[in-house]
């Protein structure tokens, strides 16, 4: 008994206890995860919504208010001020709506010409930095076969002739050609 009362604080030994405790950090980890998510979502959610919900409290603050001044104020008949103070609400609220729509509308249209002109100016640059490149391999293509056909290179390999080739040789050329091919190909 007092064995297990010593033994419940401690992790298992062994390949075991190792894999539990792995399995427990791992748990903890995607359980933080989770939470991180769903607090970050919380926070999209309500910063999507913000001008949705401030747009409407502004609107019923409005059409209250005019309720309040038909009503009281000019003392007109019940309905008759319910109806002005909705009619005055409805307005506002599709009104200043499509303004808000509007705005962000031409916002948004904004920050995709934006986006468009960074990719078509990455694009360029992407193709200049190619040109670039391909105008430097083909520079020093040319330097090293220059290299090469200024100084023969002779060739020790294992069934060619190393004899030092004449002008008027073909064959060997060929030779000479393919082994000096498959050293710049190899680099």
């Amino acid at each position: 008994m007092a064995k297990d009362e010593v033994n419940k604080g401690k992790a298992p030994k062994g390949e075991d206890g190792r894999k539990k405790d792995f399995e427990k950090k791992y748990k903890e980890r995607v359980q933080r995860r989770k939470k991180r998510e769903q607090k970050e979502m919380k926070r999209i959610h309500s910063i999507i919504e913000f001008p949705f919900k401030f747009l409407f409290k502004a609107c019923l603050v409005l059409g209250l208010v005019f309720f309040i001044y038909k009503y009281f104020g000019q003392s007109a008949d019940l309905p008759a001020s319910l109806l002005n103070a909705f009619i005055v609400f409805s307005a506002s609220y599709i009104g200043f709506g499509a303004i808000m729509m509007l705005v962000l509308f031409l916002v948004s249209a904004a920050k995709k010409e934006k986006l468009r002109e960074s990719i078509r100016l990455e694009r360029e640059q992407k193709r200049q930095d190619d040109l670039r490149r391909a105008e430097e391999e083909a520079r020093l293509d040319s330097q090293l076969s220059s290299s090469y056909r200024e100084q023969p290179v002779p060739a020790v390999t294992s069934g060619i002739n190393t004899q030092p080739v004449s002008p008027g040789a073909a064959e060997n050329d060929f030779i000479t050609q393919s082994i000096m091919d498959e050293g710049l190909n190899a680099e």
